[in-house]
C-alpha cells in the first residue's frame, strides 16, 4: 500500500452497456465536516452485468491514532479509503455468473482481502495512541456495499454487505426501507436518534469483526442507496430522512440538481462528515421519477410529524412507519434465492 493515501472515492464510467439499460442514475456525495480531515470515502463502478454501490466511515473515536507513515493521518481516515480500494478492486475480479458472483464465497473473498490489507497497513503503521485498551481499534471504519444486476424483466437483484452503522436502503412506491441493521446493541433506527450507543461491529486490523449480508429481489422502479451516519444521525426521526430525499427530488428539475439540494440540506444540519450514494433504475426520466414518488411526499407529509414535537408523538408515529420501513429486514429462502419477505 503506499504511504501517500489519497482520497480513495473509486469512480469508473462506462459506456453503454447491458446493464446500463436498465440504469437510470446513478452518484455519490459526499462532504467533509473539516476540510482535509475526513474520514467517508465512496465506491462506484460499473461493468457490463452489475454494478456496485458503497460507503465506508472511518471511525474516528477508536481510530484516532495518527501514523506518520501515512502522512500523519489517522487510522481512521486510512481505513475508510483502504477499504474503497479494496472493495473496487474486488468488484473488477467478481465472476460475470450471478449465481457465482452473489455467493457467501465472494463476500468471504472480500473480507480475506480486507484483512490483508489492513494488517499490511497495521506493519507499516506502527504510530501510537491516546487511547487505551479495548477502546483502541487499528484502521476501523464501517462499511456499507450493495451489489447490484438486473434480474429478468423490471427487477434487480441486490446483495446488501455491511459492518457498523453506515446503512442500506430501498426507496420504492411504498416508502423507505433500511434493509441492513446496524451493529450496535439497540438496532432500532429510532432510538439511535436518541441514544450514543457504541458499535458492536466494526472493520479493523486489530479486532474480529464480521460481514453481514442479505441478498434479495426489487421489483422496478426502485431507488438502492448507501449512506454514512451523517446523512440520517441528525435529523429527528426515520421519517424525517423519507421526507428529506422526496422533497429535494421533488423541487430538482434533474438527477444533479436533486444531488446538490440534498447536499445543501445535509450541510446544515450536519454535525459529521456525510456520504450518500444512489443509484436509480426502472423510471426512464427524472420527470418521471418525481411523478412516481409525487404521492408518496404528500402521504409522508400527512402521516408524520416533522416540526418541533414531543418525542412521545414522535415514538407513536415510528411504531406505524417502522412496519414498512423494516420490511425488508426479514428473509426467506425460496426456490433456490434469498428473497425479501415483507409482512
Amino acid at each position: 500500500m503506499n504511504n501517500k493515501i489519497k482520497k480513495q472515492d473509486h469512480i469508473r464510467e462506462s459506456k453503454k452497456t447491458d446493464f446500463k439499460t436498465v440504469t437510470d442514475y446513478c452518484f455519490c456525495l459526499s462532504r467533509e465536516k473539516v476540510q482535509g480531515k475526513g474520514e467517508d470515502s465512496f465506491l462506484l463502478d460499473i461493468d457490463r452485468k452489475k454494478g456496485i454501490i458503497g460507503v465506508f466511515d472511518g471511525s474516528g473515536g477508536s481510530g484516532s491514532k495518527v501514523y506518520p507513515f501515512f502522512d500523519g493521518h489517522s487510522g481512521a481516515y486510512v481505513a475508510a479509503r483502504v477499504l474503497a480500494e479494496v472493495s473496487a478492486h474486488w468488484f473488477a475480479a467478481l465472476p460475470d455468473d450471478l449465481k457465482e458472483c452473489f455467493s457467501l464465497k465472494e463476500v468471504r473473498r472480500l473480507k480475506f482481502l480486507i484483512d490483508r490489507h489492513l494488517k499490511a497497513c497495521s506493519e507499516r503503521g506502527k504510530g501510537k495512541s491516546m487511547l487505551k485498551g479495548n477502546l483502541m481499534k487499528e484502521f476501523p471504519s464501517t462499511l456499507s456495499l450493495v451489489l447490484i444486476a438486473p434480474w429478468k424483466e423490471k427487477a434487480l437483484l441486490t446483495e446488501f454487505i455491511w459492518a457498523g452503522d453506515s446503512r442500506g436502503y430501498l426507496l420504492d412506491i411504498s416508502g423507505l426501507h433500511q434493509v441492513t441493521v446496524d451493529d450496535i446493541a439497540n438496532a432500532d433506527a429510532m432510538d439511535n436518534l436518541f441514544e450514543d450507543a457504541p458499535m458492536k461491529n466494526v472493520i479493523s486490523a486489530s479486532h474480529s469483526y464480521g460481514l453481514n449480508r442479505r441478498t434479495g429481489i426489487e421489483q422496478l422502479p426502485a431507488l438502492v442507496i448507501s449512506t454514512t451516519d451523517g446523512c440520517f444521525g441528525y435529523l429527528r426521526s426515520p421519517m424525517a430522512f423519507e421526507r428529506l430525499l422526496l422533497e429535494t427530488m421533488e423541487r430538482s428539475e434533474s438527477m444533479e440538481q436533486w444531488k446538490n439540494e440534498i447536499d445543501h440540506v445535509l450541510k446544515k444540519i450536519s454535525g459529521d462528515d456525510y456520504t450518500m450514494c444512489v443509484y436509480a433504475a426502472g423510471f426512464g426520466s427524472f420527470r418521471a421519477m418525481q411523478l412516481y414518488f409525487s404521492d408518496r411526499l404528500r402521504e409522508v407529509k400527512q402521516k408524520y410529524s416533522f416540526d418541533s414535537v414531543e418525542k412521545e408523538i414522535l415514538l407513536s408515529e415510528w411504531k406505524e412507519y417502522k412496519r414498512e420501513y423494516e420490511a425488508y429486514q426479514k428473509n426467506s429462502y425460496e426456490n433456490n434465492k434469498w428473497i425479501y419477505h415483507r409482512g
